[in-house]
């Protein structure tokens, strides 16, 4: 086990899902009520290095963290689409679980999709 890790396991809500978006193919969804400051869920990471994906059909679904690297987040993290109103969760990451922690920012009705601002994230 990594030294740094101290979880034995990571958070994913079992409100969530996976549907049709009108905003981009699939997306992800909560089937209850989510509470401004509620963990949506962890999600394990990998850092990748930038110069290796940039050209890649990876790098889209891919989160900026550097100039050096970039981060290819598992479970949902890929699903989540962008908004221009700033969303309605946010991430930040977990350097010592090696984790994506996305939670909510506002309150999030059940049936809402749950978006990010892809500009406004990285709240590391």
């Amino acid at each position: 086990m990594h030294p740094n890790i101290v979880k034995t396991s990571l958070f994913s809500s079992q409100a969530l899902s996976i549907k049709k978006s009108d905003i981009h193919r699939f997306g992800v969804f909560t089937n209850e009520f989510l509470s401004e400051g509620d963990v949506i869920e962890e999600s394990p990471l990998l850092y990748l290095p930038s110069e290796e994906v940039q050209e890649t059909t990876a790098s889209s679904h891919l989160y900026s963290f550097s100039h050096e690297y970039m981060i290819l987040g598992f479970g949902h993290a890929a699903m989540y689409n962008h908004t221009n109103d700033g969303g309605n969760i946010n991430y930040y990451i977990d350097d010592y679980n090696e984790c994506m922690v996305f939670y909510a920012i506002k309150d999030i009705e059940p049936g809402s999709e749950l978006t990010l601002d892809y500009g406004v994230g990285d709240t590391f």
